[in-house]
């Protein structure tokens, strides 16, 4: 995705600090654009509430069209919901198919190779 100028965030109801902890452990510091935990200190509410989104599109130039939600959760789906944007339901996660698939997600992922298809096709990238 990153090769394609397709920007990757993270957004989580962690402490800040543990959400980066937790990412940059796993991913490396640097793979994500931008990578954020709770914020509400700031004015952010929490998940569901769709203010950390919003303030992710913001610092990065997006509007809403250009947002695909990703989640593993019933609270990322309703997130997506409440943003307005498009959302993907991952099983990789914390929730059965069954559950994301009661919010009428987008996409319902098994691998992430799926997502990035789905993008593809979405703006014709080949």
């Amino acid at each position: 995705l990153k090769s394609q100028g397709i920007f990757i965030a993270v957004l989580s109801n962690k402490p800040h600090p543990r959400t980066l902890d937790n990412v940059q452990g796993v991913f490396g510091k640097g793979y994500f654009d931008l990578v954020y935990g709770e914020r509400e200190h700031k004015g952010i509410k929490k998940k569901p509430c769709p203010d950390g989104v919003w303030a992710i599109a913001e610092e990065l130039g997006l509007s809403k069209s250009e947002i695909l939600y990703l989640g593993d959760t019933n609270t990322d789906m309703e997130t997506g919901d409440n943003a307005k944007v498009d959302t993907v339901g991952v099983t990789w996660g914390f929730r059965t198919r069954e559950e994301l698939m009661a919010f009428h997600p987008a996409l319902i992922a098994d691998h992430p190779s799926q997502v990035v298809q789905y993008i593809k096709d979405v703006n014709g990238i080949e």
